[in-house]
């Protein structure tokens, strides 16, 4: 266990970060998004749904935190440019990496936050919190988060319960400072599950097509819960996904910022001479909501996307054509 577990048990937190919850959606859900618009002269500015104005986005996540998906998964994504989320339970890190039993050592999540993915909270135990009282809930979220924490250099911000056992009260502490919770995913694999790699493209196709966020929940990769039989159809899929113009692929905790600053953000705009200056309102806490929204700024000769931080201010060039 963590030198730093101790000082942060009984923390208590002044707000809740309100989670999406789509009770029952384990393919996606739909994300209804009406944007408003912002005039200054001939120019209308919006929020895109999703970042780059892309169509849909797909989150891929790996649940329990495995040696071996430290040395499959991990090259695998960064070979294709992807990111992935994984939950990992403190419990199961060793101070030394333990190939024979599947652990990782700490070093090697600290080595994955390095090169750009995100380690995230599946309890410290793999606790059922359904079972146990909020307390104990918070004990074992709280230890998680200070253990990864010391080990990586970065608090987690996301969370996934553990047999996605969870009820209101649990979402509501799961979500104390964080950007977002697990609470809708499908789970990929051809051991417990028998996903083809046909069905998990048809299932990014839906995600286009109803312009959504879907989570993937992996486990195992060539050995472990719910392997795969055949990795290359999981492969083949990263390939499709890498290949894509109409997805965004983002971490878990990329996704669920960027979808909060969006519904919450109040574009301000005013032009300067050549300069469109546009600053991003927001009522969120940009310590947590820091991920670049992308701003449409539309006029009937061009659409340009500008990349706006909420709280922060940028200027844009515009043509001299335009001024007003």
């Amino acid at each position: 266990m963590c030198k730093e577990t101790m000082k942060h048990f009984f923390l208590f937190f002044a707000w809740i970060v309100a989670c999406a919850v789509c009770a029952g959606c384990s393919e996606g859900f739909l994300d209804p998004y009406s944007p408003s618009e912002y005039k200054v002269g001939e120019y209308t500015l919006s929020v895109a749904k999703y970042a780059d104005d892309k169509a849909a986005v797909v989150v891929l996540t790996f649940d329990d935190g495995t040696y071996e998906q430290y040395i499959h998964a991990v090259p695998a994504l960064e070979e294709r440019g992807l990111p992935g989320t994984f939950f990992i339970n403190g419990t199961k890190v060793l101070e030394e990496t333990r190939p024979s039993s599947n652990a990782p050592g700490q070093k090697d999540l600290k080595d994955m936050v390095e090169r750009g993915f995100e380690v995230s909270n599946h309890t410290f135990h793999h606790a059922r919190l359904t079972d146990i009282s909020l307390d104990s809930a918070r004990a074992e979220i709280e230890m998680n988060d200070s253990c990864i924490e010391a080990w990586t250099g970065v608090r987690p911000v996301t969370f996934a319960f553990p047999y996605n056992a969870r009820n209101a009260k649990l979402v509501a502490l799961a979500g104390e400072r964080r950007v977002g919770v697990r609470t809708y995913e499908t789970g990929f694999g051809q051991t417990y599950r028998t996903t083809t790699y046909q069905e998990m493209v048809d299932w990014a196709k839906r995600a286009v097509s109803d312009h959504s966020i879907a989570v993937a929940m992996y486990h195992g990769i060539e050995y472990g819960y719910d392997y795969w039989n055949n990795p290359d159809e999981l492969m083949r899929f990263w390939d499709y996904l890498a290949a894509s113009e109409d997805i965004w692929v983002a971490t878990f905790r990329d996704a669920s910022a960027y979808r909060a600053e969006r519904d919450d953000v109040e574009l301000v705009a005013r032009q300067e001479g050549s300069q469109l200056l546009i600053e991003a309102k927001t009522k969120l806490d940009t310590r947590l909501f820091n991920y670049p929204l992308t701003v449409l700024v539309k006029s009937k000769d061009t659409t340009m996307k500008v990349k706006v931080k909420p709280g922060e201010r940028v200027s844009v060039d515009v043509p001299t054509n335009a001024r007003y």
